[in-house]
């Protein structure tokens, strides 16, 4: 074991730590966005979303050197599971141990909250690590896009639709998977109710029970990202709320919407014309807990 790695101390973050983790971002996020100030840092560790995540730093002598954040989902088929939102170490420290341990450390987490799997979502680039770590890829995601124009969302009439703005009075429509990516709810969600970006939440209900919840989040002027979930039993009205998230899309006056699908949903679609399918970098990874 090196040096580093014997002095490794792993911990639930403080937003104190956000001061070293902008040193971090500089380093792993400079295509994405542009980190400049430690508030910056301190805006995406906070919110009423953000508190319900789990959250481990990776420190070695007072400094933090990586972190990871998790939410634990359900996923239909499987059960209570992990979703790795994020991990992110110095490039000065990769490759001594950090990643592992950071993701070590948070799957115990995960065990102990009741998960029996984990999931992540690997860029090219740490693909192999993510295998090294006893991960395989699983359900690929393409993306799909099409003009708002033209789509319809006709529900039954004992489906109603209504807006979420707060997510502890909706525990359940944000922390399921069915059809839709594994997480992607949470993150677009997240995105709007944390983040302050614009867009907008809706649940569909049938009589007490949730049927389903989409997302609409503006990207720019004109193209918004999109995620549509149904829960078991109402898979049939999936397309009539797609086409719903739709109309909401072109209230916000947005002229297209494109969404991350599993490859094993992209038949859902078919019953709608206009959509053109585009690779997604990204590779969905798992493991059993």
């Amino acid at each position: 074991m090196s040096t580093l790695t014997a002095s490794l101390q792993i911990r639930h973050g403080m937003i104190s730590d956000c001061k070293d983790l902008l040193t971090v971002y500089q380093t792993t996020r400079w295509q994405q966005h542009s980190y400049t100030q430690v508030q910056q840092v301190k805006d995406e560790h906070r919110g009423r979303m953000f508190r319900r995540f789990n959250w481990l730093v990776a420190e070695v002598d007072d400094h933090v050197i990586g972190e990871t954040v998790f939410a634990m989902t359900e996923r239909v088929g499987v059960g209570l599971a992990g979703v790795f939102l994020n991990l992110d170490i110095d490039v000065r420290h990769q490759k001594r141990g950090i990643g592992r341990e950071l993701v070590r450390s948070a799957e115990n987490a995960m065990a102990q909250m009741g998960a029996v799997r984990a999931f992540a979502d690997a860029p090219p680039s740490s693909y192999n690590f993510w295998m090294k770590m006893g991960y395989f890829a699983t359900r690929p995601v393409v993306v799909l896009k099409r003009s708002t124009a033209g789509m319809r969302g006709r529900l039954p009439r004992d489906i109603t639709m209504r807006e979420i703005s707060d997510f502890y009075h909706t525990p359940r429509a944000l922390r399921f998977s069915n059809l839709a990516h594994v997480g992607a709810t949470l993150r677009l969600a997240r995105e709007i109710l944390d983040l302050g970006k614009t867009g907008m939440i809706v649940e569909f209900r049938s009589h007490e029970s949730v049927a389903g919840v989409g997302v609409v989040c503006q990207r720019t002027s004109s193209i918004g990202e999109f995620v549509v979930d149904a829960m078991p039993g109402h898979e049939e009205h999936f397309l009539a709320m797609t086409g719903r998230i739709a109309r909401l899309a072109r209230r916000m006056r947005l002229k297209e919407i494109y969404s991350k699908v599993p490859v094993d949903a992209v038949n859902l679609f078919t019953d709608s014309t206009g959509w053109v399918e585009d690779e997604e970098n990204l590779v969905p990874v798992t493991r059993l807990l």
